[in-house]
């Protein structure tokens, strides 16, 4: 099964068709709508799971006894390497890269128990939320801007934001899922325990090929301008902040140069910036 395969099925967990792999075989109907939506979705991702961490253990060649073949695994890394490299091709694929790379590398070295599962969910889900409200502000900034450059700066911040809460909705899908696909590959007890340990080594091999890839791909130029303005969003870089600021630091240097200290030339939101930094107008 190819990469895009495995993220296909990583990603879309909003299907809700049946799970071939119900261990009970039986449909469980629920009282209301709400809980039937909810059991299927459930059942959906177990099925999701349960192909992708086939998929893997497939490609994993372990024999009886947990003997590894390294000749046919060298190549399986290989192409698995170069799947890596054609999802870092799209425009968010080196975030996926980190994504799943941490997923299986932290798995790999024996954290598989999702023990941080709520509180996580409760802070990403508080981070996203946090986010919104923070476009929502800067849309209502935006509709009494009339300058075009802080228009155009104003609307890359919106952007950012809500790209952000975006990706952080789709980390919070894809991290669990990639949990319970290594949980299943190292306790798979159709292998014995040493074929279990070396799943485990190969699991990490998968992490590193997917690490490799991510570090390979810094500095390319496809999905740049995108990637930039999520960065900028997490690190709370404002492009209008930048912009204001930028203006001022001109006019001070012009003030500076032409003998006068006046801010009777400079745009309302400047001044105000000015204002909040020198707690006083210039």
């Amino acid at each position: 099964m190819s990469t895009d395969e495995t993220l296909h099925l990583t990603c879309e967990t909003a299907k809700t068709e049946d799970c071939p792999f119900d261990s009970q075989g039986s449909h469980h109907t629920s009282v209301n709508g709400f809980s039937d939506s909810k059991a299927e979705a459930e059942t959906a991702e177990a099925g999701r799971v349960v192909a992708l961490a086939e998929s893997l253990m497939k490609r994993m060649p372990v024999e009886n006894g947990g003997l590894v073949d390294q000749k046919l695994w060298s190549a399986e890394k290989i192409k698995i390497y170069h799947e890596a490299e054609e999802l870092r091709s799209t425009t968010f694929g080196l975030q996926l890269l980190d994504v799943i790379s941490t997923s299986y590398l932290r798995s790999s070295e024996g954290s598989v128990n999702g023990k941080r599962g709520h509180a996580h969910a409760q802070k990403v889900g508080s981070s996203i939320r946090s986010l919104i409200q923070e476009a929502a502000i800067l849309e209502d900034q935006l509709d009494m801007v009339e300058d075009e450059d802080e228009k155009r700066a104003l609307e890359e911040d919106v952007t950012g934001k809500i790209l952000l809460a975006c990706w952080r909705g789709v980390c919070s899908e894809i991290e669990p899922i990639l949990t319970k696909v290594a949980r299943l590959i190292v306790t798979d007890t159709r292998v014995g325990r040493d074929g279990r340990k070396q799943r485990i080594r190969l699991l990490r091999d998968v992490g590193d090929a997917f690490k490799h890839a991510t570090n390979d791909g810094h500095g390319e130029s496809r999905g740049c301008h995108l990637r930039r303005i999520v960065v900028d969003a997490e690190e709370n870089v404002s492009k209008y902040k930048l912009l204001l600021a930028s203006r001022a630091a001109s006019h001070t240097k012009h003030r500076e140069q032409s003998g006068t200290s006046s801010t009777e030339d400079l745009p309302g939101a400047m001044i105000g910036e000015i204002e909040d930094e020198n707690g006083s107008p210039s």
